[in-house]
């Protein structure tokens, strides 16, 4: 995920981001979310989603202007017959 989406997604669930970065030591990224006292776990099974209910419905969009990670990935789902179209080159 991209940054700007890590981003909305906390920003969308009352959370924040905490961004340290040194030169020549790269960055570190701490995500906070809000505390809850409330129990979750009926909801979680409620709305969990068996495994094999999505095999086989799934849209994938390969976007990557790297054409040799690109292609690696596009094999890489071949594998898994997960390929309906030729990913598109610049």
């Amino acid at each position: 995920m991209g940054t700007a989406t890590v981003y909305e997604i906390v920003k969308q669930n009352n959370g924040s981001i905490e961004v340290c970065s040194e030169p020549n030591q790269g960055s570190a990224f701490k995500i906070y979310w809000p505390s809850t006292d409330k129990d979750v776990s009926s909801e979680i099974k409620k709305d969990t989603v068996k495994k094999d209910d999505l095999i086989g419905h799934e849209n994938i969009l390969l976007v990557e202007d790297d054409d040799c990670v690109r292609n690696y990935a596009k094999k890489a789902l071949a594998k898994f017959n997960r390929v309906t179209a030729p990913a598109l080159s610049r």
